[in-house]
């Protein structure tokens, strides 16, 4: 089945890529993330909450629920968690900036430290897209202003995986960031 044909029919991801792959995996994830932006001095500023059990920051991201599209999913995230309404408050592009599918092992486990005796991690099957949320309303910039839990990001703070304050970012995001090489250069 081509790719085309199976947008036209609603047929799910799941239907249309390598079956091979998700006997493989012993987990799968379909869903988005937003690069929530906001633009300062001219400069590029990225939205992420501070989760207390992880002690690390992270986009935020959704998980895809039955027949709902990877952008409908961060669209409903982005409304909910951070109590915004949808198509006033902040402008969300309309195709993704990066589509992934990759297959990892445990998400904190790096390729170079695994030990080859221990046993084996479990594989998981990850269908990512990643969605670029603009802010511009004083109103609504204010109000995220006021949830301590938020923090606004310079890029070379997103892309080095560390805050200035030296709080990590989420290391399953980083290496997806990385991968995706998502983050611009730009200078400090």
């Amino acid at each position: 089945m081509h790719f085309g044909d199976a947008l036209q029919k609603r047929v799910t991801i799941f239907e249309i890529i390598n079956r091979e792959s998700i006997e493989m995996a012993d987990e799968i994830f379909a869903g988005a993330f937003a690069l929530i932006r906001r633009v300062v001095d001219e400069r590029e500023q990225w939205l992420v909450r501070h989760h207390e059990c992880s002690q690390t920051r992270k986009l935020i991201s959704a998980e895809r629920l039955e027949d709902e599209s990877f952008r409908e999913a961060i669209d409903r995230e982005i409304a909910w968690g951070l109590n915004l309404e949808r198509g006033k408050d902040y402008l969300l592009s309309s195709v993704p900036r990066l589509h992934m599918e990759l297959m990892l092992k445990s998400p904190q486990e790096d390729a170079t430290t695994v030990n080859p005796s221990a046993p084996s991690s479990p594989r998981q099957l990850y269908f990512v897209e990643f969605y670029v949320a603009d802010i511009y309303r004083e109103k609504v910039l204010h109000q995220l202003s006021t949830d301590r839990s938020l923090v606004w990001l310079e890029n070379h703070e997103l892309r080095g995986g560390v805050c200035d304050d030296s709080t990590p970012i989420d290391p399953f995001q980083m290496k997806l960031i990385q991968k995706g090489e998502l983050i611009p250069h730009a200078s400090r």
